[in-house]
């Protein structure tokens, strides 16, 4: 077989078909990866750490072990299967015998509005792909 440059087409547009596939199953089936849960970033709020369009697999933690600068995704509280954010623990607090996380996104000046329920906490970081 002669290689030409329709052929070298064919193969990258394969390449990339492959890694949309691994991708898609990630997301799809976290477990693959040692994960339990995937999230797909939207907002550039950990940035540069995590960019808008990046995969987050998390690991289910205790909340108990979660500790000032893991990354962790919290559900928002509003109720809805969409409502989570992935920003960094920067306090963890304890008042009237209950556990709370102070969240900043890395991009923010900022810490987050309010403190974070432990029982909010969904799963820490495992890795994260591009």
């Amino acid at each position: 077989m002669t290689l030409t440059w329709k052929n070298v087409g064919y193969g990258a547009v394969g390449v990339v078909v492959i890694a949309l596939l691994v991708l898609v199953g990630i997301v799809a089936f976290p477990g693959l990866v040692g994960g339990d849960d995937a999230f797909i970033v939207t907002s550039g709020s950990m940035s540069p750490t995590l960019e808008p369009g990046d995969v987050v697999v998390t690991q289910d933690v205790d909340p108990e072990e979660i500790e000032t600068g893991d990354v962790v995704t919290f559900h928002d509280g509003s109720g809805a299967d969409t409502g989570f954010v992935t920003h960094r623990v920067v306090d963890v607090v304890e008042e009237d015998g209950e556990l709370y996380f102070q969240l900043q996104g890395d991009a923010n000046d900022e810490p987050d509005e309010g403190l974070v329920p432990a029982e909010y906490a969904h799963g820490e970081r495992h890795l994260d792909i591009p």
